[in-house]
């Protein structure tokens, strides 16, 4: 086996995901953010990710610009890129969300739009492609505090080896997808002889109609970009769709569905819950040993263990925001005062 395909996708859009595939995408996403939490010692490289037999071994790492108006840019760790041991011509590019009080201006930053520029001109490329400006910033930018920006970081990685990468699937949670998503269009641009897999979780919109119509279409990464998101999520509904913003989803959903069985915690404590990593991990390595690939249980949040959560079958249970969730949000909170 040279390569590898982790998930279908029906004529109707269903999505059938490879378990072990899937749980490598997931454990990519981990690693990325333990790499900036709690950074390896000089000269000690990240642990390998088991793939089956086989395993994907760590490569490089790269960095990104943050910024926040009380101070000075800052760069900073994003994420680590890994090779497949069978084969050479297949990388694994994963990058981490959101972890610092940058990464937090960025995310607000990114209600506004701007132009999105490809690593390489291209006459063909349409006019009118933005996406959010925080998520370019962090992609693109350089300066007096770090030279090189992630996207040479990437593509100098991989021009180093031109002659032998022939395929990189790229995964991230909530601000990481949004970074991932960047890329794989990158990619289908300014290098389209590598075949591009987007496989994230938790994104937020990345761009505008504009965005979504060249990705899915003209370069024609519809078919190799799957979004996992949780129904109850909010991070997924921004930025957003209606005008003035015009921002729009890419690629096909595997949609889940969990959430806290009781709303007497903390704010805060609830929305992290539907939004952690950790939780859409335990929920879709659950999900994907079923057919059809759904789970229904209860778990604890991963984050505190204290905190019940439910796992429901997404095509039958929804988060709905009209029938006063957020209403128990709030009377939850002042319980808490």
């Amino acid at each position: 086996m040279t390569d590898i395909d982790g998930f279908s996708i029906s004529k109707g859009g269903a999505v059938s995901l490879q378990p072990e595939f899937i749980a490598l995408m997931a454990n990519a996403a981990i690693a990325a953010y333990t790499d900036f939490e709690k950074p390896s010692k000089d000269g000690h490289a990240p642990e390998s990710l088991a793939f089956g037999s086989t395993s994907f071994d760590y490569l490089h790492r790269f960095t990104g610009l943050d910024t926040v108006p009380w101070g000075s840019e800052k760069e900073e760790r994003f994420g680590l890129v890994y090779r497949w041991s069978e084969s050479e011509g297949v990388l694994l590019i994963a990058f981490r969300g959101t972890s610092s009080p940058y990464d937090m201006w960025e995310d607000l930053e990114s209600a506004e739009a701007c132009n999105f520029k490809p690593f390489s001109e291209n006459v063909n490329f349409p006019k009118r492609v933005c996406v959010g400006e925080g998520f370019n910033h962090i992609y693109t930018k350089e300066d007096s505090a770090m030279k090189v920006s992630m996207q040479k970081q990437l593509f100098a990685l991989i021009d180093d080896q031109a002659e032998s990468v022939k395929h990189i699937i790229v995964t991230g949670h909530s601000l990481g997808c949004a970074l991932c998503t960047q890329f794989a269009f990158d990619l289908a641009v300014s290098r389209p002889n590598i075949k591009v897999t987007n496989v994230n979780f938790a994104s937020p919109r990345v761009g505008t109609n504009g965005f979504a119509e060249a990705y899915n279409s003209q370069y024609d990464l519809l078919s190799r970009t799957v979004r996992i998101r949780n129904h109850y999520d909010v991070v997924p509904k921004v930025p957003f769709k209606s005008w003035p913003f015009d921002f729009q989803h890419v690629g096909n959903q595997f949609l889940v569905s969990f959430g806290t069985k009781s709303f007497a915690h903390l704010p805060q404590t609830i929305v992290e819950a539907w939004h952690s990593m950790s939780n859409y991990q335990l929920v879709i390595n659950r999900a994907t040993a079923n057919s059809p690939q759904t789970w229904v249980g209860d778990f604890n949040d991963q984050a505190d263990l204290a905190v019940l959560m439910e796992s429901l079958d997404p095509t039958t249970h929804r988060l709905d925001w009209k029938k006063g969730v957020l209403k128990k949000i709030l009377e939850s909170t002042k319980s808490k005062l």
